[in-house]
C-alpha cells in the first residue's frame, strides 16, 4: 500500500514529496496496542474489510431473503430451521408473529400469530413420530412444528409458558424455567406430557438463575459421552453425566466450574467435539477453560 507523506514546500520553492510502503492490515483490528508501538500490519480502524493472508478484502453486500415480516417494521429476532428427512424450512419471528421464509419474497401470512415475543430459542427433536422444531421463548406457551402443522404441546408439571431455553440430551427434551435456578425435562421421546423439574440451584454459590443448557459430547476416557451443562447467569457451570436424572445410579455431578457471566440465552454453540461459550470476557471452548480458573 503505497501513501504519500504531507507536501513539504522547500525554500527554493519546490515541493518535496514523500513517499512510504505501509503493509495491508492482514494482521487485523487492534484495540489494545498504543500507537506508537502497534504492528505496521494492524489498523487502528478496519472498517468493513476482511483480513486475508496477504491482503485484505472489502465486504461484500448484500440481498434481501425475506421482507415485510409482521408490520414491516418490527425487526426479525428469531432464524430457526426445521430439518426434514428429506426437506427443509425455514422460520422468521418478527412482532407477534412467525412466518415461513423458506422461499424468497416478500413474507405473506403468519404461520403463527397472536404471540408476545418474537425471540424464540428452538431446537430440532425426532421421535418415531415425526421431525419436529420446538421452541420456547418464556413469555408464550411452547409450539412445535412437524412439516407442515404448527401445534401447542400439553406440558404438566410446570407452567409451560415458562420455558425460555430448549435442549435436547440423551433422547429427552430439557427446558430452563425462566427466573429460577430449575431445569425440567420430558420423558423420554416425549414432545408432551409430564414434565419433571430437576433444581440446581445447591450449585450456584454465585447466585443468580439458571440461563441455559446445552450438551457436549466428549471422550470421558471411556469413549464419548454426551454432557449436560447447564450455566447460571453468574457465570457458573454445573456439568452432569448420565442418562435418568431420577435416578442417582444413572445420573451424577461431575462438577461445577467458574467462568465469566454468559451473554444472553443464546451463548452456547457446538463446535466438532467442543462448546463455546460467548462470555463477557469472550467466546471461550469448554476444554480450555474448564482446566484453569479464570
Amino acid at each position: 500500500m503505497l501513501m504519500r507523506a504531507p507536501i513539504k514546500v522547500n525554500r527554493n520553492r519546490t515541493q518535496v514529496v514523500r513517499q512510504a510502503t505501509v503493509p495491508a492490515p492482514v494482521g487485523g483490528w487492534d484495540a489494545e496496542s498504543p500507537l506508537a508501538a502497534m504492528p505496521r500490519d494492524h489498523a487502528v480502524q478496519l472498517d468493513n474489510w476482511f483480513p486475508r493472508p496477504g491482503y485484505v478484502e472489502v465486504r461484500r453486500g448484500h440481498r434481501y431473503h425475506a421482507w415485510d415480516l409482521g408490520d414491516g417494521t418490527s425487526p426479525t429476532e428469531t432464524l430457526m430451521v426445521w430439518q426434514g428427512k428429506a426437506s427443509s424450512k425455514m422460520f422468521g419471528a418478527a412482532g407477534d408473529s412467525i412466518y415461513d421464509v423458506t422461499t424468497r419474497g416478500q413474507a405473506g401470512s403468519a404461520a403463527v400469530g397472536s404471540l408476545s415475543d418474537a425471540y424464540w430459542q428452538w431446537v430440532n427433536f425426532t421421535n418415531s413420530g415425526a421431525n419436529y422444531l420446538y421452541i420456547v421463548n418464556g413469555t408464550d406457551a411452547p409450539r412445535h412444528y412437524n412439516g407442515t402443522t404448527w401445534a401447542t404441546p400439553s406440558i404438566t408439571g410446570i407452567t409451560p409458558a415458562d420455558a425460555i431455553h430448549v435442549n435436547v440430551h440423551k433422547k429427552r427434551l430439557w427446558f430452563t424455567i425462566k427466573d429460577t435456578t430449575q431445569a425440567a425435562y420430558l420423558a423420554t421421546d416425549a414432545i408432551a406430557g409430564a414434565a419433571t423439574t430437576f433444581e440446581l440451584g445447591s450449585n450456584f454459590d454465585r447466585g443468580g438463575y439458571l440461563m441455559a443448557m446445552a450438551t457436549w459430547t466428549r471422550d470421558g476416557g471411556a469413549g464419548a459421552d454426551d454432557l449436560a451443562v447447564f450455566i447460571s447467569s453468574r457465570g457458573q457451570l454445573a456439568i452432569y453425566q448420565g442418562t435418568d436424572p431420577a435416578s442417582a445410579v444413572t445420573w451424577s455431578l461431575i462438577g461445577v466450574f467458574e467462568i465469566a457471566a454468559p451473554i444472553g440465552r443464546r451463548c452456547f454453540q457446538r463446535w466438532g467435539n467442543d462448546l463455546l461459550v460467548i462470555t463477557v470476557e469472550g467466546v471461550y471452548a469448554l476444554s480450555s477453560i474448564l482446566a484453569v480458573d479464570t
